[in-house]
């Protein structure tokens, strides 16, 4: 199952937390709501323009490089024709957007705000691109550590502004595109390492690579919109400030994500690159995660709530209600995940895309009824629904796919966890022998 990579991609995101708990608290306390909530549709702008514009060829990146038929330098290819027709696309955008754009966005006339976030699409892309391919061809420790890198980095550099008194969200911006940079340079070198002899034509890879990318497209903007479009509209309906609140309730619930998140992120990859057992496999990690995760969500919620009015400061303290209904939304969310994962492996994307839709529509349209009745609670109930909703849609399609009974995949069975100690206790056997 190729428990290793996965362990690393869990080491990425609990250290993420271990250094981006303390740069979430560190901006909250110096920006304030407004300022952090701010910097949250930067870079949601950012990296929800680059998705559209990537086109679903990361996700093709990521499954012909699982299979070996694209290297590095195709890679590379083709994520710096992307980035500079994003540029080129929000360059123009730039100059024709309406002055209304930003105070729609940031209840600011601040245009620097909004040419910051129009502007980080570009440098977003070859992340995007880049770091899946990494994974993919099994490079998953120095594209860890490239991200890990990337973290620490923002941190440090905060740290020392807000010492000096400088920190404000112009320059928290900067800090975190400059990370972005760093990120790019990375994943580039990790790239070039894994490049072939020969010429790469781009005139063979984007065909290939669209073909099999614009069915994953849709279902990455359906996954990536449904998990961050109600800070949208929480900035419209709400405004910057209520969206730093609501981040808080959301850095918190994500931290129930790491399990699922790992197992997708080399499930996928397995699934395309091998197929024998994949059905059996994807259904065992989906059932065996989903309880973890509900005990952990738990966990997360109990230790969470007293924590944010003295830690983040009394401004911050309604995100406790938002985060009551986030916590139990991540059950549901990792059997979507796991089992999205398999039917992409499989070469069926079409019933992830159709899986996030049902979870985007749900959601928008609870949040635009709830929104203005409850405030970021309604988010929070918004994400219930339509996370339940998704995951039952992707249970049934995955006993379509797999020809197996839907139920295999949601009811857990003791035998389960009795493999994956044994996975665990045999690879720590393996790093103690020096395997």
């Amino acid at each position: 199952m190729r428990i290793r990579s996965a362990a690393w991609l869990l080491l990425v995101q609990v250290t993420n937390v271990l250094v981006g708990f303390p740069l979430s608290v560190l901006l909250a306390r110096s920006l304030g709501p407004a300022g952090k909530g701010s910097l949250s549709i930067v870079q949601l702008v950012a990296e929800s323009g680059a998705l559209v514009l990537c086109l679903g060829l990361p996700s093709a990146l990521s499954y012909f490089a699982a299979k070996g038929t694209v290297d590095g330098r195709g890679a590379l290819k083709v994520a710096a024709l992307m980035s500079t027709t994003a540029g080129l696309l929000t360059t123009f955008f730039i100059l024709a957007a309406p002055a209304s754009l930003a105070h729609a966005l940031f209840r600011s006339e601040d245009n620097g705000l909004l040419l910051a976030a129009l502007g980080g699409i570009a440098f977003t892309v070859p992340v995007m691109m880049l770091g899946p391919f990494g994974v993919a061809k099994g490079d998953v420790r120095r594209s860890s550590l490239v991200t890990i890198c990337a973290v620490l980095y923002q941190l440090a550099v905060d740290s020392v502004l807000a010492l000096a008194g400088l920190l404000m969200v112009h320059l928290a911006i900067l800090v975190w595109l400059s990370s972005v940079l760093l990120s790019v340079a990375g994943f580039s070198a990790i790239a070039w390492s894994h490049r072939r002899p020969g010429r790469t034509p781009l005139r063979e890879l984007v065909p290939a690579g669209l073909r099999f990318g614009l069915a994953a497209w849709l279902s990455s903007i359906a996954q990536y919109l449904s998990l961050r479009q109600d800070l949208f509209l929480i900035a419209l309906f709400l405004g910057p400030g209520a969206v730093g609140v609501y981040t808080i309730a959301v850095t918190f619930a994500q931290l129930a994500t790491f399990v699922p998140n790992a197992l997708s992120g080399v499930l996928m990859p397995k699934v395309a690159g091998e197929g024998a057992g994949a059905a059996e496999l994807s259904a065992r990690l989906t059932r065996t995660a989903w309880p973890l995760v509900g005990l952990l969500a738990l966990a997360v919620y109990v230790v969470a709530v007293p924590l944010i009015g003295p830690v983040f400061g009394s401004e911050f303290a309604d995100a406790a209600i938002p985060l009551a209904l986030l916590v139990p939304a991540m059950i549901p969310y990792s059997v979507n995940a796991t089992l999205s994962a398999y039917v992409m492996g499989s070469g069926i994307p079409v019933y992830a895309t159709y899986a996030w839709f049902v979870n985007l529509m749900i959601n928008v349209v609870a949040n635009v009824l709830l929104l203005p009745r409850l405030g970021i609670a309604g988010a929070g109930l918004s994400s219930l629904l339509s996370y339940s909703c998704g995951a039952a849609f992707m249970v049934l399609a995955f006993g379509k796919v797999s020809g197996q009974r839907a139920a295999t995949a949601i009811v857990p069975r003791r035998s389960d966890y009795g493999v994956v100690v044994g996975a665990i206790r045999r690879t720590l056997a393996e790093r103690r022998a020096g395997v």
